[in-house]
């Protein structure tokens, strides 16, 4: 489980394809995220089509009256039967809606999918790409066909050049089924002058092809852009008129406001999250095959320093050239999973799960939780319970006592209890007359989020404890794959049944099983 030293190491380098990283639980997460977060923007756009909200009006009223004649009664029985016949009443309704929201969600994909798709042929043309054949470069050619073959590729990516281009980089690039990895003049001219470096820099872009993550690149790039056009911009466009008709907009825009902005900057933060994860593994893998005394460290050294601190790193889609450098000598950072990115796992995943939470066609509210924490929490549980496992086997490899596990339960039930009060279904439920208000508003919400928090702490102390046990094991066989598989599934399926609970206790009161009503006077807020 670990990689020959490095030249200048007094210990193996732990090796961090042992475990699988984080990169594909954030790229799951990211597209889960933006399609739940938009569900309720979209759901808020058609509610202000002309006579959209006039008709809701309407339909809700004669519901409304029809039930409250039909079971006037204040029972248990009387509620329950007032409520279903309710909700049947406005079905038709709300399946006109979830249609609306469907298509929406469906473009969404879709406008992806073209830029994803159409990508490479724009990456061709605006870099003035052409393909680099034999005839042009022999040697060369020769030369990274001999690589793909020692990176262990089976389809060999297609060379294309810009001879013009005097700067030495390369990328690799291009969609499902058809990739490319791009040369520049000077990249072909240090091909002649410095081999080694040459040949460092084409390790690093096949090992992106190796570790699979041209396409969740691409794809992530994608999902950013199209969210742009599909929800932000219609949204921002939309917002202004909407609150022209509404009472007290300048309150209603910043409430409004401040949860978009905090949407948008979790998709922008975790989308270069999975880009910069890329870079390392990348990094890691081409080193390998590189060498110790081969010239990769020489060329990320070589790398102009950015400008800024910590923060202005978040915004960057590569990693410091010298972190970077300091990964090659001591993998162990990324067996490590940080505060800061489980708590932006806490935010992303309840935002996007209180949205869809609150538009699943569920008649019990346990069901519709349990619907929403069947998608997410396996996915909460694979970027934090991987960095649980990840952080014990390096532990563990240096003859250290794991530690740090239940401060990332910590971090993700903060996060979840932030990203509660971020989501728009939760602003939605807060403009209701049953809502919980002032003190009472406060005193539920510190309960509700201290438990949260609590339980999520010793969950993960849990997972580590777990992990320990059969990492001993796993250690004197050839893979723990099978049983951080086996573990994570456990701890995910409970980890669901568990928030499925927590969020059916109603931290603000009120709150229908389908609750159309709430969501249309969301768009009237």
């Amino acid at each position: 489980m670990s990689t020959d030293a490095q030249a200048g190491n007094h210990s193996p380098r732990l090796n961090p394809f042992a475990f699988p990283s984080d990169t594909s639980f954030r790229f799951a997460l990211l597209i889960v995220a933006i399609i739940g977060s938009s569900l309720l923007i979209f759901l808020m756009m058609y509610n202000r089509i002309p006579g959209k909200e006039e008709h809701f009006r309407f339909v809700e009223e004669q519901c409304r009256e029809e039930s409250e004649a039909s079971y006037p009664g204040d029972s248990v029985e009387d509620y329950f039967s007032r409520t279903d016949m309710y909700i049947e009443c406005m079905t038709p309704l709300y399946r006109t809606q979830d249609t609306w929201v469907l298509g929406s969600v469906v473009l969404l994909l879709v406008v992806a999918g073209l830029i994803y798709w159409f990508f490479p042929d724009w990456k061709i043309w605006r870099a003035e790409l052409v393909p680099l054949s034999a005839e042009d470069a022999p040697e060369v050619v020769a030369y990274v066909e001999e690589l793909c073959r020692e990176a262990g590729l089976s389809d060999f990516p297609t060379l294309v050049w810009n001879p013009l281009n005097p700067a030495s980089s390369g990328l690799a690039f291009g969609r499902f089924g058809r990739y490319y990895v791009s040369l520049t003049g000077g990249l072909v001219s240090l091909f002649y002058t410095d081999r080694p470096a040459f040949r460092a820099v084409m390790l690093h872009e096949l090992a992106h092809l190796r570790n699979g993550d041209v396409d969740k690149t691409y794809f992530t790039v994608a999902v950013w852009w199209a969210f742009v056009v599909c929800v932000l911009a219609p949204f921002v466009v939309t917002e202004p008129a909407a609150l022209l008709q509404i009472d007290q907009p300048w309150l209603t825009l910043f409430r409004h406001s401040w949860r978009l902005l905090v949407l948008t900057a979790l998709v922008y933060l975790t989308r270069n999250a999975v880009l910069q994860a890329r870079e390392t593994y990348a990094d890691v893998r081409a080193s390998v095959w590189d060498g110790p005394t081969g010239a990769l460290r020489r060329v990320l050294a070589s790398l102009p320093v950015p400008e800024g601190g910590r923060w202005r790193a978040l915004l960057r889609m590569h990693p410091n050239p010298d972190v970077r450098c300091q990964t090659l000598d001591d993998t162990t950072p990324m067996f490590r999973l940080s505060f800061w990115d489980a708590f932006g796992t806490g935010v992303v995943a309840t935002v996007a799960f209180r949205n869809v939470q609150y538009l699943l066609p569920a008649s019990q509210g346990f069901l519709i939780s349990l619907g929403a924490a069947l998608i997410f929490a396996p996915l909460a549980v694979g970027v934090a319970g991987i960095g649980v496992w990840r952080g014990t086997f390096a532990a563990l490899a240096r003859g250290k006592p794991p530690r740090g596990s239940g401060r990332l339960g910590l971090a993700l039930g903060l996060g979840a209890v932030l990203g509660q009060a971020a989501s728009f279904s939760a602003y939605a439920v807060a403009k209701r007359e049953q809502a919980l208000r002032g003190m009472d508003l406060l005193v539920s919400y510190a309960w509700w989020g201290g438990l949260l928090v609590v339980s999520l702490f010793l969950f993960f102390r849990w997972v580590a404890s777990g992990a320990s046990t059969w990492l001993e094991v796993a250690m004197a066989g050839r893979s723990p794959r099978p049983f951080y598989r086996w573990g994570l599934a456990l701890a995910g399926g409970l980890l669901a049944i568990w928030l499925a609970f927590l969020f059916t206790i109603p931290c603000q009161v009120g709150h229908h099983n389908r609750n159309g009503l709430v969501l249309s006077r969301l768009s009237q807020a």
